[in-house]
């Protein structure tokens, strides 16, 4: 089935100055491809910015307690290719790999999940905003029509700006941003 993305873009702007608002962008983007959650995140930041769909916080949560934001290699490797669009992280990573590397053996596998699919944005701002869409294994991979229907949620690659912080927490907003 062919999802509509046509106000997805304009959600996205709208929530880059309206934090609130994202979760009007990221819930939907994982749900129209069976997945689990998307997180959104500053990859430049001084310290991890990030924004998430509660479907993917136990993921999240332990990324920030156990200070993998430092040790991941998936965001380096997304960054160093600089493909536009979503980028299949089982087209980037081995089996081999998915089977050693640490940021599956004690986080992503053990958490359920498999390989994800990720895209960067730079901002206008300079800052390099990371969509990262999180599958769980039993799930099946995020594959290349789960590719293109969630790159068409999202703006030119040059063209969006840096998200705002949200005013406060709220159930309505995504966790995280801080």
């Amino acid at each position: 089935m062919v999802q509509d993305h046509s106000g997805s873009i304009d959600l996205i702007y709208e929530a880059a100055f309206v934090p609130e608002n994202w979760s009007k962008v990221l819930d939907p983007m994982a749900r129209d491809i069976g997945a689990e959650g998307t997180v959104l995140f500053n990859s430049r930041a001084a310290s991890t910015r990030w924004l998430a769909s509660d479907g993917i916080m136990d993921l999240i949560d332990r990324i920030v307690a156990e200070d993998w934001t430092s040790r991941n290699p998936r965001a380096a490797r997304l960054l160093a290719t600089q493909h536009h669009g979503f980028q299949d992280e089982a087209e980037e990573f081995s089996d081999e790999e998915y089977n050693s590397l640490p940021i599956y053996t004690e986080l992503m596998q053990p958490c359920g999940y498999g390989f994800g699919a990720a895209t960067a944005i730079l901002a206008p701002s300079g800052d390099n905003l990371v969509f990262s869409v999180e599958k769980k294994r039993a799930r099946g991979p995020v594959g290349r029509a789960d590719r293109r229907t969630v790159s068409t949620c999202l703006p030119p690659k040059r063209g969006l700006p840096a998200p705002s912080p949200p005013a406060r927490p709220s159930r309505e907003s995504p966790r995280g941003w801080d």
